[in-house]
């Protein structure tokens, strides 16, 4: 059985823990629509489940699925579990039941972008409904979670639906976390039928043992099983670690395919609870050189191969950008072991500070030490590392003190000592100021990152790494150019050179590396003539992840092609303005026909505007169907926004210092009072879950026209509302739903006093939210005696300076 089957059977035989179980109520909530009747058709709510393998995702949404209120409103519970397999044919006469809607459940799904066909099964079950439907999603990845809507609301853009009008509510997923301490030591004991005396002698030494296998159910019962079967005293069971490595060796890692064999070895170079950077981690894979026989690139089969490791788990402390992507995280401390103990630990070496771990086999060389004037490289590695593939360093060098001579030197001998066999060489933060020009004899180098030294100006030698893949350069602030020929690195992929401070320009021939570039994180526009300017941009189609295009003050559109048209798998964007303090009418202008020139592909997940200095943002804002998350920051002379409402994946708005913004929702085009009050009852920002506001001393409302209390449309999915010097802010959507934190700082509480009194919702307001922080209130409004009766969930409280409060109610 694969091990992902077998960490999936462990949650079906183990019992839900109370916590995941009271989550069962607040999905059915989200599933089921607070209107009924001809107001919820077309209405659809997204809810996912994300957890890892053996959490016991499946049998929570069996318990939700078996509940009386979900089986009387839904006619039909259609269950799915793998979307291959997905097939409709008479969509009208199969899922169609009366007045009522449809639920459908996505099991386990794993796919992250649904291909046409899938999508318009699932669109057709959707609409054939009479009545408000749902999708209850079971998932190892809020990744796969987050885009399931983006990808529906996509291929309704693209193909004519029975719906057009459809709207997609996208609650925040419910992620299901590990056990904590008490959970999995009640699961060890259980598993171990343990009695009460025993627990308390032996509680300190089984609390490591049961910490070590970081919440996951699977771990904690094999450990329990081992002691029980091998070793009645713990003590003997923690001496007798190998054998447990060995028996978790057979059952989890002699299963996995040769590929995620050689990543999860490859993960032992890492010290144990290390950050890893995601992305450096499979560059440094495919820099290696290993080949597959699969269809997809290697760089995408290694991503897959983590989300998979994601989903089992092999990590922890996942930190994820904003669609749910994970970008940096640590490995379990019980599977770093196991990486350690199942990797060849003469190829694979940590260094230690002697090189006393040194042989003549070793090919990979990681660092858990840092370098400084009195302790560089051992001589050991120069001396008998002759097949050496890679040099990588883990520890920040910055607190200690730099000899950049030093630098330099250490620089030429690994050059002239590996200039034959190394691939991935890492000297990030070594304080190197100038390269030996001798980096240009290293022929097999396809990975190289120089990121956070000193550096003015590479060596036009560089360009002879004709096999290098990736290139980093980020907060290296000193430099101030790339090289001429850069066009002679033909296989870079990944040249990443953000926080390249003092970088004026971008070389003439970037352009040819159109098809091998992928990323690219800064492009800098020059007016200059003798250098490379948007034309050098436009035609490199292959980029994705993050690009920031910046000094747009600078650019000239009589000399620019639309640079960002046919970039479709470009992710995020920031778009960054440098102005001077003086800037005037004709800056602002021009700003905005800028902005308007650079309209970039709707599969766009993320934009950032910095500096913008226009009155308005273009109309093609609005456009963008598949935008998670849009900040504006300084943007100080815009007065209103586009219709932003109509995004249906928006889930985190940020307005930052937007000094003249009065409005954010412009109406002028609304037909009638009839048209007002239709939206009045609908939800605002149908999928939003985070809203910024901060520094906007002249945003009054959130509409050009009033709107009366009673009106007032709500947030459906707010978790978190930040609002920091708005004072005249005093009418918005209510957000009586919030359930993480609420800032209020600097200014009106009215949104807040609105939501308290006329939130109409399920559960009374505020019941969820757990941080409230309210502080520096001039307003003169005060809340009724009864105020915060219902705030029965918070765990942090922090009120000051609120001038017209007298006292909080008698049993807050």
């Amino acid at each position: 059985m694969p091990p992902q089957e077998a960490w999936e059977k462990t949650g079906e035989e183990t019992e839900l823990e109370p916590a995941i179980v009271g989550r069962k109520k607040e999905i059915i909530d989200q599933l089921i629509p607070l209107h009924t009747g001809a107001e919820s058709v077309g209405k659809v709510s997204v809810v996912s489940i994300v957890g890892f393998a053996g959490i016991g995702k499946t049998k929570l949404a069996r318990l939700i699925c078996e509940d009386e209120q979900v089986k009387a409103h839904f006619g039909l519970q259609i269950w799915i579990y793998d979307v291959e397999f997905l097939n409709t044919t008479d969509m009208s006469s199969t899922y169609t039941d009366g007045g009522k809607g449809n639920l459908v459940v996505l099991d386990n799904l794993k796919t992250e972008i649904l291909g046409d066909e899938m999508l318009s099964d699932l669109d057709k079950i959707l609409m054939t409904s009479n009545g408000a439907s749902a999708i209850l999603i079971t998932t190892r990845s809020k990744l796969v979670a987050n885009n399931i809507t983006v990808s529906l609301s996509n291929y309704r853009l693209r193909h004519e639906t029975t719906r057009p009008d459809t709207v997609f509510t996208t609650f925040k997923p419910h992620v299901i976390l590990g056990l904590n301490e008490e959970e999995s030591l009640s699961l060890f004991w259980k598993v171990r039928g343990q009695s009460s005396s025993i627990i308390d002698m032996k509680k300190e030494m089984q609390r490591k043992m049961v910490m070590d296998c970081g919440g996951v159910p699977f771990l904690i019962i094999f450990k329990a099983i081992f002691v029980n079967n091998h070793c009645a005293d713990l003590a003997v069971a923690d001496l007798n670690k190998e054998e447990f490595l060995k028996e978790l060796k057979v059952r989890y890692y002699d299963k996995l395919p040769s590929p995620q064999k050689f990543c999860f070895e490859f993960c032992s170079l890492f010290p144990q609870d290390h950050l890893i950077d995601v992305e450096r981690l499979i560059h440094l894979l495919t820099a290696e050189g290993f080949q597959s026989d699969l269809e997809n690139s290697t760089e995408d089969k290694f991503r897959q191969y983590f989300n998979d490791f994601v989903g089992m788990p092999i990590f922890k402390d996942m930190e994820e950008d904003e669609c749910g992507a994970v970008r940096r995280c640590r490995m379990q401390p019980l599977m770093h072991d196991l990486a350690r103990f199942v990797s060849d630990q003469i190829e694979n070496v940590t260094v230690d500070p002697e090189g006393e771990k040194v042989t003549e086999g070793v090919l990979r060389a990681s660092f858990d030490f840092s370098l400084d004037v009195s302790r560089g490289i051992p001589p050991s590695l120069f001396k008998k590392a002759k097949k050496l593939k890679a040099i990588l360093f883990w520890k920040t060098q910055s607190l200690l003190p730099k000899d950049m001579k030093t630098g330099y030197s250490t620089c030429g001998q690994i050059f002239k000592s590996f200039k034959a066999t190394l691939r991935m060489l890492d000297l990030h933060d070594m304080g190197i100021k100038t390269l030996p020009n001798s980096i240009g004899d290293m022929n097999n180098l396809r990975y190289l990152d120089l990121s956070l030294n000193s550096i003015e100006k590479l060596p036009n030698s560089i360009t002879k790494l004709s096999n290098l893949q990736t290139l980093k350069l980020s907060q290296c602030y000193p430099l101030e150019e790339l090289p001429k020929n850069i066009d002679e690195l033909v296989n870079l992929k990944h040249l990443e050179i953000d926080g390249c401070l003092a970088l004026t320009h971008m070389p003439r021939k970037l352009h040819k590396l159109e098809c091998s570039l992928q990323t690219l994180s800064l492009f800098v526009i020059s007016d200059g003539h003798h250098v490379g300017g948007l034309s050098e941009l436009a035609r490199l189609n292959n980029l994705r992840g993050h690009l920031e295009i910046s000094h747009l003050e600078s650019l000239n559109l009589s000399k620019a092609d639309n640079c960002l048209n046919g970039k479709n798998d470009l992710q995020r964007l920031t778009l960054r303005w440098c102005h001077e303090d003086d800037y005037g009418k004709k800056e602002e202008e021009d700003d905005q026909k800028r902005l308007d020139f650079l309209e970039p592909p709707s599969t766009l997940r993320a934009i950032f505007v910095v500096g913008y200095k226009g009155k308005t943002l273009s109309n093609w804002f609005s456009s963008i169907a598949c935008l998670v998350k849009l900040s504006l920051y300084d943007c100080t002379s815009c007065i209103f926004l586009p219709h932003l409402h109509e995004l249906p994946n928006l889930r985190f708005l940020e307005l930052l210092r937007l000094d003249k913004l009065e409005y954010i929702a412009d109406q002028s085009n609304d037909s009638d009072r009839h048209n007002d009050k239709l939206q009045a009852a609908a939800v605002h920002f149908p999928s939003l879950e985070e809203l910024t506001i901060s520094d906007c001393p002249n945003l009054k409302r959130w509409w050009r026209k009033d709107k009366m209390e009673k009106d007032l449309p709500f947030f459906a999915c707010l978790s978190k509302l930040n609002v920091n010097y708005c004072p005249e802010l005093t009418c918005m959507p209510l957000f009586p739903g919030l359930d993480e934190e609420l800032i209020l700082v600097g200014s009106s509480v009215k949104p807040l006093l609105d939501s308290i009194n006329h939130g109409h919702r399920k559960c009374y307001p505020f019941s969820k939210l757990k941080s409230m922080k309210i502080a520096n209130i001039e307003d003169s409004r005060s809340p009724a005696k009864i105020w915060i009766e219902y705030f029965n969930s918070l765990e942090k409280l922090d009120i000051k300076e609120w001038k017209h409060l007298k006292s909080l109610p008698e049993g807050a």
